[in-house]
């Protein structure tokens, strides 16, 4: 027995393909969001943990350019 795929059902989950790409990317652009907020926000860090991320970002971006650590 062959199985037969009628029009509306091919129309209806290929015209959903956008709606769901853009539910997804909206989704991830509102969690990139958040957290830049949160990054930035001064209330997130305490002066230790403001200094230890400092510390962390330098070396690795030292690191990453080559230079010794």
């Amino acid at each position: 027995m062959t199985r037969t795929t009628t029009w509306y059902r091919s129309v209806s989950h290929t015209s959903l393909a956008p709606v769901r790409w853009l539910a997804a990317w909206s989704r991830i652009t509102f969690f990139g969001a958040v957290m830049l907020v949160r990054a930035m926000s001064p209330r997130s860090y305490g002066p230790e943990t403001r200094y230890n991320l400092a510390r962390h970002m330098y070396w690795t971006r030292r690191r990453s350019s080559g230079g010794s650590p």
